[in-house]
C-alpha cells in the first residue's frame, strides 16, 4: 500500500512539474520576462545587506536571485516548475499531519494550482511562493517534536524565525501549529499560540494578491512589447498575425509598421496600412502619459518616443514607469535611462546608470560595451544614428501634448519621416483636418490615406479643381473614387462599407473618437 501511495505521489508531482513548465514555456513566457525586467539584483554588499533590514529577507533574497534568471528562454518556466513542485511536496507532507493520504494528495493538487494561478499575476513575486514553502518547512521541522514541552519551547522561536525569514508565511506556520496543538490536545500550547496571534505583526508581505489567474490578452500585449524591445522582428510579425482589438496591441502594430518593412521590397510606412486594422482613435497611436495611466502604459509609451527621437519624453516616461512600478526599479528602465543619456551626450548621467548595471550578473557585459571611452564600434554606430533625430531646439510643452512634441521633432529635423507620419496620422485619427492641412507637405510621404483626407478638406472648402489636385498630387482616379463614395454615402447604399470600409472617408464619417477607457490589462 505504501508503495502505491509513493507511486501516486511521484507520478502526481512529475505530471504537475511538467504541466507547470509547459504552461509557462508555451503559453505564458512573456509575463516571466517582464518580471525580470521590473526588478534589479545587484552583486553588491550594501545592496545585499538591505535584505536583512526587513521581514522575509530570506524569501526575498532567494526569490530575487532566482528571478534574474527569468531573462533566459526557458529559465523562468524551469525555476517556477521546480519551486512550485517543491511547494506541492511540502504541502502534501504538511497535510499528512492532519488528513489521510488520499485527501492530502487531492488537496495538494488544488493548493498547487491555486499558487500557480497566483504566480500568473504580473506583480506577484517568486518570493511569495518561497515564503509559503519556507513556512511549511519550518512547521515540518517543528512537528517532529511530539512532546508538548518540546513544542512549548520551540513554537515561539519558530514563529519569530519564520516571520524574519519568510514574512507572511509566519501566519501559515502559526495556523498549522495551532491546528496541530488542538489535534494533540496540547492545551497550554494552544493558549500560548493563541496569544502569539496578538503579538505577531500583521503582514501579507511579500505576497501582493490572494487570487489571480492567467490573462492571455495581457500575455499577448507583453509578447509584442518584449519582442519589440529585443528587436525580434519575425516573432513580432508572427504575433501580429492575430488581430486582437486591444489598444495596446494596436499601438505596437502601428509602431511595428512605422519601424519595420512589411516585406523584403516594401517601404516602411505607418500610414499605408493605418486603416487596414481597427484603430481606437489616437489611443492606438500614441499612449497618453497622465495621472490616470498605469505604469505599464507609460512604459509602453516610452518605446515610441525613444524610437522617434524625443529623448526628453522618453526619459520622462522611463522615470515615471520605474517610480510607479511594483518594485520601483527595473533593469529595463535603468538600461533605457543609460541609453537616453548616451544619445544626449551626457556621459556623467549615463555613467550613473551604467555603474549600477555593471554590478549585475546579466547586464555587466552590456554596460561595459557602452562605457564612455570604451564603446564598441557597433555602439558608436548606433549612437550616431540615434543622434540624427534628436531635437535641436528646446520647447516648453505639457507631457500630454503629443502634437507639440511631434511638431518639435519635425521642425528640428525635416528628415525625421517617422515623426512626420505620426503627426499626420494623429491629426487624421482625431479628425482634425485643419491641423492636418497645416502640417501636410504634398509628396513628402506618399500615402493614399493622405490624399483621401485632402479630398475631404477640399470638398469642405468647395475647392476640388484640377489645379488643386495637381498641387496636392492627388491622382484623378482617387478623385473619381471619392465622387463614387459621396454618391453611395448620400444614397445610404449598403455596399458602402464593403467597397470603401478601409478608406479614410469611411473612417471620417463613421468612426467614434470619444474618450476611451484606460486599458486595464
Amino acid at each position: 500500500m505504501k508503495r502505491v501511495v509513493k507511486q501516486d505521489l511521484s507520478i502526481t508531482l512529475a505530471v504537475l512539474a511538467i504541466a507547470i513548465f509547459v504552461f509557462f514555456f508555451r503559453m505564458y513566457p512573456y509575463h516571466l520576462f517582464h518580471k525580470e525586467q521590473m526588478m534589479l539584483f545587484l552583486y553588491n554588499g550594501e545592496f545585499l545587506r538591505e535584505y536583512l533590514h526587513g521581514e522575509a529577507w530570506l524569501a526575498c533574497l532567494a526569490g530575487d536571485f532566482l528571478t534574474q534568471f527569468f531573462y533566459y528562454i526557458g529559465g523562468g518556466p524551469l525555476i517556477l516548475s521546480v519551486v512550485l513542485t517543491l511547494f506541492a511536496l511540502l504541502t502534501y507532507q504538511t497535510l499528512r499531519q492532519f488528513v489521510s493520504k488520499r485527501y492530502a494528495l487531492s488537496l495538494m493538487v488544488v493548493i498547487a494550482v491555486w499558487e500557480t494561478g497566483r504566480s500568473c499575476g504580473l506583480a506577484y513575486p517568486l518570493s511569495a511562493t518561497l515564503s509559503l514553502t519556507g513556512a511549511e518547512g519550518i512547521f515540518l521541522l517543528y512537528s517532529r517534536s511530539q512532546m508538548e514541552r518540546q513544542r512549548l519551547l520551540t513554537c515561539i522561536p519558530a514563529m519569530l524565525l519564520c516571520y524574519w525569514c519568510f514574512g507572511y508565511g509566519a501566519w501559515l506556520c502559526l495556523a498549522l501549529m495551532l491546528i496541530a496543538g488542538f489535534i494533540a490536545h496540547h492545551q497550554k500550547l494552544c493558549v500560548l499560540l493563541a496569544a502569539g496571534i496578538l503579538f505577531l505583526p500583521a503582514t501579507q508581505y511579500p505576497a501582493t494578491t490572494w487570487w489571480s489567474k492567467p490573462d492571455l490578452d495581457r500575455e499577448y500585449v507583453l509578447g509584442l512589447d518584449v519582442e519589440h524591445y529585443f528587436g525580434n522582428i519575425q516573432k513580432m510579425r508572427n504575433l501580429l498575425g492575430t488581430d486582437r482589438q486591444i489598444p495596446w496591441a494596436t499601438y505596437y502594430r502601428n509602431l511595428y509598421n512605422a519601424t519595420y518593412p512589411s516585406g523584403l521590397n516594401s517601404p516602411v510606412s505607418l500610414s499605408r496600412d493605418l486603416l487596414a486594422w481597427n484603430q481606437p482613435a489616437t489611443r492606438g497611436l500614441i499612449l497618453p502619459v497622465n495621472p490616470s495611466a498605469s505604469f505599464l502604459s507609460i512604459m509602453f509609451a516610452n518605446e515610441l518616443w525613444f524610437t522617434l527621437g524625443d529623448m526628453t519624453m522618453a526619459e520622462h516616461c522611463a522615470m515615471l514607469s520605474m517610480i510607479f512600478s511594483p518594485r520601483n526599479s527595473g533593469s529595463r528602465m535603468i538600461k533605457r535611462l543609460a541609453e537616453i543619456n548616451l544619445v544626449n551626450g551626457d556621459d556623467e548621467a549615463a555613467l550613473k546608470y551604467l555603474r549600477i548595471l555593471n554590478q549585475t550578473l546579466l547586464y555587466k557585459s552590456w554596460a561595459e560595451k557602452r562605457m564612455p571611452g570604451k564603446q564598441t564600434p557597433q555602439v558608436k554606430d548606433w549612437l550616431e544614428k540615434k543622434r540624427k533625430y534628436i531635437p535641436t531646439r528646446d520647447q516648453l510643452r505639457a507631457g500630454e501634448d503629443a502634437v507639440a512634441s511631434l511638431r518639435n521633432l519635425v521642425a528640428s529635423n525635416a528628415g525625421n519621416l517617422n515623426a512626420y507620419e505620426y503627426l499626420l496620422c494623429y491629426h487624421l485619427l482625431s479628425k482634425d483636418l485643419r491641423s492636418f492641412e497645416e502640417d501636410y507637405v504634398p509628396g513628402k510621404v506618399p500615402s493614399p490615406i493622405f490624399t483621401e483626407a485632402m479630398l475631404i478638406n477640399l470638398a469642405r472648402q468647395g475647392n476640388i479643381r484640377a489645379e488643386e489636385l495637381i498641387k496636392y498630387q492627388i491622382p484623378v482616379e482617387t478623385a473619381k473614387e471619392f465622387a463614387d463614395y459621396t454618391r453611395l454615402y448620400e444614397a445610404k447604399d449598403v455596399s458602402l462599407k464593403e467597397k470603401y470600409g478601409k478608406s479614410y472617408w469611411f473612417y471620417y464619417h463613421f468612426a467614434a473618437i470619444g474618450p476611451g477607457k484606460e486599458d486595464k490589462l
